[in-house]
């Protein structure tokens, strides 16, 4: 919240982004509709940064889509039911993070 409060709610994701900017491998930025301006902010922020944008989002994509130089869209546009949809996408990512670093 201090980075909300020092300068914008909509430039929170991004300042983090940009912090981590020499660190990251890749930045995932979940949005169900991929129009949250924190969160296509980050996206922004990342590609300026040469950071590869994973999105995700609802069927639709919005502006996320645009930005993410890999956009997984489940096929929902209810708010809880991309949500919903999210959840193995992501735990599933985990899981092959997981063992591409930590498995022989």
């Amino acid at each position: 919240t201090a980075i909300g409060n020092d300068s914008s709610y909509d430039m929170i994701y991004a300042q983090q982004a940009y912090a981590y900017r020499k660190l990251a491998g890749a930045i995932l930025c979940l949005s169900t509709s991929g129009n949250a301006r924190n969160v296509n902010n980050a996206a922004i922020t990342a590609r300026a940064c040469r950071i590869p944008v994973i999105g995700m989002t609802g069927e639709l994509g919005g502006y996320l889509n645009s930005l993410a130089d890999v956009c997984i869209k489940v096929p929902e546009s209810e708010t809880y039911k991309v949500q919903e949809l999210h959840l193995p996408v992501y735990h599933c990512l985990c899981a092959m993070l997981e063992c591409e670093f930590f498995e022989n």
